[in-house]
């Protein structure tokens, strides 16, 4: 290919109309498609659920980050912009209704999430005795659900709460309610609502679904919160408490509400909880999944290398 038609190819992707319109529809597509690759490998670093966990973040935040980046520059260009015709119209205005309506729809589904978690709290009732006694002593706030079937979750983002449903209260020894409420206090003292929040925004931004990857974070702090508790009571004891809710209510997959057993994650939670050493193949994914997420972040940085293209290769 000749210098020409390499300053045409360039002259179309980059100083065209075209060229500020086509990033909103692919770029986010390459970082999604780059976490869905990478799925099957993190998946197989759930004995290192740090790395697992760090990594399935920004796996699932680079689609959302990169319509982000790409609807501020094409904002910072609108500001010096002069709009007298349709094909600037095209250039400047397009581009941020299109990352305005990314960001409006992320917006929505958040408040759709909270609306949920809001009628989930009102459903609950002060906690008995019992589970105010055991809660105490953990140092948690709880409450309780009245309800049939097992459940135990941490709803809420800034203050968050345990709620316990009333069959697992009167069915459950005082021990294992405690090894429950030792994990959702590990949950609390993390602050996964809290990130999980933010993550599950990020990525809705990006339009493309990232419910695989995201399913995987919610996998590794499921984990870490196994790990934590387990510093303060027997990882079997955990594992037969995490059966047994298994079968039990489970209140939708929301960044707003932990539940204590995700019915994705428990068969890999129960194996971690009753193996002595886990097999670990961590090395090998953190390098696999490291390269794919330098590539996809390298999208993110996209508006500024298109500026160093115009200027310094098209010369405009």
């Amino acid at each position: 290919m000749t210098q020409d038609h390499l300053h045409h190819l360039g002259l179309l992707l980059f100083a065209s109309p075209w060229s500020s319109n086509w990033p909103f529809l692919f770029l986010p597509l390459m970082a999604w498609v780059v976490g869905r690759k990478a799925v099957s490998t993190l998946d197989q670093m759930g004995s290192d659920p740090l790395w697992q966990q760090s990594m399935s973040i920004h796996l699932s935040c680079l689609p959302g980050l990169v319509m982000l980046s790409l609807g501020i520059f094409a904002l910072l260009a609108l500001r010096v912009a002069e709009i007298d015709s349709l094909l600037c119209f095209v250039v400047f205005v397009v581009p941020v209704l299109i990352s305005s309506f990314a960001l409006f729809r992320a917006i929505m589904l958040l408040m759709r999430r909270c609306g949920a978690l809001n009628a989930l709290r009102d459903q609950t009732i002060p906690a008995s005795n019992r589970l105010q006694h055991i809660a105490d002593e953990v140092g948690v706030n709880a409450r309780e659900l009245p309800a049939n079937g097992f459940a135990c979750m941490v709803a809420g983002v800034f203050r968050p709460i345990v709620i316990m449903s009333t069959a697992a209260v009167d069915s459950l020894t005082d021990k294992q309610i405690h090894a429950v409420l030792l994990h959702e206090r590990a949950h609390l003292t993390r602050r996964d609502t809290l990130w999980a929040t933010l993550v599950t925004f990020i990525a809705d931004c990006g339009f493309w679904p990232a419910e695989k990857v995201l399913r995987v974070y919610r996998r590794s702090r499921e984990i870490m919160a196994d790990r934590l508790a387990c510093q303060n009571t027997d990882q079997l004891l955990l594992a037969s408490v995490l059966v047994r809710f298994a079968r039990g209510i489970q209140h939708g997959e929301s960044s707003l509400v932990e539940n204590f057993a995700e019915q994705s994650s428990v068969s890999v939670r129960v194996k971690l909880l009753i193996e002595d050493e886990p097999q670990s193949h961590s090395s090998r994914c953190r390098v696999q999944v490291g390269f794919a997420i330098v590539f996809a972040s390298a999208l993110v940085v996209y508006p500024f290398l298109l500026r160093m293209a115009v200027v310094y290769w098209l010369h405009c």
